[in-house]
């Protein structure tokens, strides 16, 4: 993205931090596990199906990103969204 705006690498990132408070990458991780609360609230997918449509590498990195980020897996969060 920083050669599409014609900026370098270092000066993308830290511009990106400062407007958003977080790295790119931070930011990505962020933005998929959002999409993730969304499905399992709205969707009756398996938390497999909504890891890959999100954007994750594998059913068990999604779930370990899941429980850093929430506290729990993203089943007992489905489990106690819809209770």
């Amino acid at each position: 993205m920083a050669a599409e705006i014609g900026v370098s690498r270092r000066h993308f990132f830290r511009a990106f931090k400062q407007s958003t408070g977080k790295s790119p990458r931070s930011f990505v991780a962020a933005r998929r596990l959002e999409r993730a609360v969304d499905r399992l609230r709205t969707t009756e997918l398996s938390a497999t199906d909504i890891a890959f449509e999100c954007g994750f590498a594998s059913s068990s990195h999604f779930t370990y990103a899941f429980k850093r980020a929430y506290g729990t897996g993203p089943l007992e969060f489905r489990r106690r969204w819809r209770s």
